[in-house]
């Protein structure tokens, strides 16, 4: 795929519409374009994130494809848990949790662990699994994870909150819409 690169090509107006037309704020964006140099989502990052490949061609349309899948906590949990895709399809409850206080994460693994076990939870088949976010398999400390969950259910949110309720996605561009 060719990329160009413009130096110095009014940098004023070139900023002013990158803010204004998509929004750009500070943060990284992925703006996708057709053939024809039509925007075709104002941001696909979030859906990179999330469901990758799945969300090609990371149009408006595909965004609301996926977003509206059942099976979505399986992409946002993928690389996360290598358990999490079981859990999710046995149609556990699952409590994401963690942090830097171990203390606090000890204590409540030790009374979320009494709930999940609990004689009457059981018998009203209600199963519990824990995510402790941000360790990994040994009960390492591992910040990639971390990272990745958060990004991943940060840029999930962002996907259904913009969905307007007659279906459409709001692009933040009123002339878009």
């Amino acid at each position: 795929m060719p990329w160009y690169i413009v130096q110095y090509f009014s940098p004023i107006a070139g900023i002013k519409f990158v803010k204004e037309e998509w929004n750009f704020k500070n943060k990284p964006i992925v703006v996708v374009m057709n053939p024809q140099g039509r925007v075709e989502h104002p941001n696909a990052l979030h859906l990179i994130r999330v469901w990758g490949m799945k969300a090609f061609p990371f149009t408006k349309a595909a965004e609301q494809a996926v977003t509206i899948r059942d099976d979505v906590m399986v992409d946002i949990m993928d690389g996360i848990n290598p358990r999490s895709p079981v859990v999710i399809k046995e149609d556990k409850f699952i409590f994401f949790y963690g942090g830097k206080d171990n203390d606090w994460i000890q204590q409540f693994t030790k009374k979320a662990t009494v709930l999940a076990n609990d004689p009457v939870m059981k018998e009203a088949r209600i199963f519990i699994e824990l995510f402790c976010i941000g360790k990994d398999d040994k009960g390492e400390d591992d910040v990639g994870i971390l990272g990745r969950f958060w990004n991943k259910m940060e840029s999930f949110f962002y996907s259904r909150l913009r969905r307007r309720p007659n279906g459409h996605l709001d692009t933040g561009n009123p002339k878009a819409d």
